[in-house]
């Protein structure tokens, strides 16, 4: 049989597991750094109504109304702070259920006598109000010096006196040894569920923890790629512009050798219609200064029928002739230092 079903056949069981879903379950209106105060607060409300509802009907049985008018009151406190705890007023429950503790003590020993022992439970709760790392020190104190005072109070002003009711030695007792016991029980319940709730509280900070690294480190590499993302567009950025100013320059590597052989063309084709000194100074200075000689010689010369032999030829032959005879003249003129002026070719086409 699982465990499931024995809490769903057994009323105890499920009476005992509702109560401890009631000190374990945390509202959702609860910090995560209040986690180990609410439990431990929760348990010492609950157990302060639950006790002082057992004492109403004690003191019931004992014909002490004015206890059991009390009992009331503090069980509305103690369930008046629950309340408060569970909406995440920490400070004002610990407040009211303080206080309770401490005014309760007063009242039960001064009517009832230090020897019931009620005045113990105010060494127990002094403590309390420090299980709560966050409250401010202000409100601490002010319980703590509470409970000293109130403590001191009955000690000097109250032990001797002599008490409203009295007891019988056993119900005297009674009540001393049950405050002792209770005493012991809520330091021991709340050591017990401090260490719980350090456990719980530890192992919920390393989760968020490792959840928090997980978080840090994806950013990282998130960020460490798209830095890399950066530097690699960069880098394509850069070989393509490297390679645009590559076909840049070779472009006009390209137009500069076009430049210079137009320029060569331009120079052979001065040279070739003009003086060698006049087209090199045409060259140079982009004009040409007009010369005075005495005696110049100009002759002109001419292939006498031309226009019958270029009909009577083919064109490659033709081209073939002249070019030869040319290459007869540039030397003669080359010869005897003889500057050539102009070529005319010129062909008469009858119809």
């Amino acid at each position: 049989m699982s465990l499931k079903d024995i809490v769903s056949n057994n009323f105890f069981a499920r009476l005992a597991f509702r109560i401890y879903k009631h000190f374990d379950s945390i509202p959702p209106v609860i910090k995560l750094e209040n986690y180990r105060f609410y439990i431990i607060s929760n348990i010492a409300y609950t157990l302060g109504w639950v006790i002082h509802v057992a004492w109403f009907f004690v003191f019931y049985s004992l014909g002490i109304y004015t206890m059991m008018f009390v009992q009331i009151v503090s069980t509305s406190c103690h369930i008046i702070a629950i309340a408060l705890n569970r909406r995440g007023r920490h400070e004002i429950a610990m407040i009211i259920g303080m206080l309770e503790v401490v005014v309760h003590p007063i009242v039960a020993v001064y009517l009832l006598g230090w020897g019931c022992g009620f005045q113990s439970i105010i060494l127990a709760i002094t403590l309390f109000p420090f299980l709560k790392p966050d409250t401010s020190w202000i409100i601490k104190a002010f319980l703590a010096i509470t409970c000293v005072v109130s403590y001191l109070y009955l000690e000097v002003f109250v032990k001797n006196s002599h008490p409203v009711y009295i007891l019988s030695h056993t119900a005297e007792t009674a009540f001393n040894y049950s405050n002792i016991v209770l005493c012991f029980i809520f330091v021991a319940t709340w050591g017990f569920f401090l260490t719980i709730a350090v456990q719980r509280t530890e192992a919920i900070l390393l989760e968020r923890n490792k959840a928090l690294f997980a978080a840090e480190k994806a950013t990282e590499q998130a960020e460490l790629q798209r830095q890399l993302d950066v530097k690699e567009r960069d880098m394509e950025i850069f070989r393509l512009r490297n390679v645009e100013l590559k076909n840049s320059f070779d472009e006009i590597a390209r137009r500069n050798v076009m430049i210079e052989e137009e320029k060569k063309k331009s120079e052979a084709l001065l040279l070739n219609i003009l003086p060698e000194e006049t087209a090199m100074e045409l060259l140079r200075e982009g004009f040409t200064r007009s010369r005075k000689y005495e005696l110049v010689t100009v002759m002109f010369t001419d292939f006498v029928g031309f226009t019958n032999i270029a009909e009577s030829l083919k064109a490659e032959d033709l081209v073939l002739r002249v070019d030869k005879y040319f290459r007869a003249f540039d030397e003669i003129i080359q010869k005897h230092g003889v500057e050539k002026i102009k070529t005319i070719v010129k062909v008469k086409v009858g119809f």
